[in-house]
């Protein structure tokens, strides 16, 4: 009685066993497609997904924009030293050059590049946000 009881597998390893067994062969079954130049499967980009991403895409650029206009308004004040006199033509200068560089990084054309495997869905949605300059997918 005692040596039949060693020799079986508890019901928790039993499951895990055949769970792992279940996901093995759905890979197994999954891959003649996949060899046969058909492709993964087809898994869609919901509305609410592609909301919250370009809205977070929305909001940087904001963010980059409001720096720039700042950079370039603070460049414009006039620095003053401690004793009442202008700061020296090196502050001014780093100032304008910084002006300079974020000008040239906001004129930066924005590309999108989709590399998924859908329906080109989240490609037309960059094109219909007006946020970059070329959508590719």
């Amino acid at each position: 009685n005692n040596a039949s009881t060693s020799n079986s597998i508890h019901p928790l390893v039993a499951a895990g066993l055949g769970g792992a067994f279940l996901l093995n062969l759905g890979i197994l079954l999954s891959l003649p497609p996949v060899l046969r130049g058909k492709g993964a499967p087809y898994l869609p980009t919901f509305s609410k997904n592609l909301d919250t991403t370009f809205d977070q895409i929305r909001r940087q650029l904001q963010r980059q924009q409001c720096t720039s206009q700042l950079v370039r308004n603070t460049s414009a004040l006039p620095s003053l030293s401690k004793e009442g006199g202008v700061v020296s033509n090196d502050v001014t200068s780093f100032q304008t050059w910084q002006n300079q560089e974020s000008e040239r990084n906001s004129n930066k054309k924005l590309q999108f590049v989709d590399l998924g495997s859908g329906d080109g869905r989240v490609v037309f949605r960059a094109a219909r946000e007006g946020l970059f300059h070329k959508c590719t997918g």
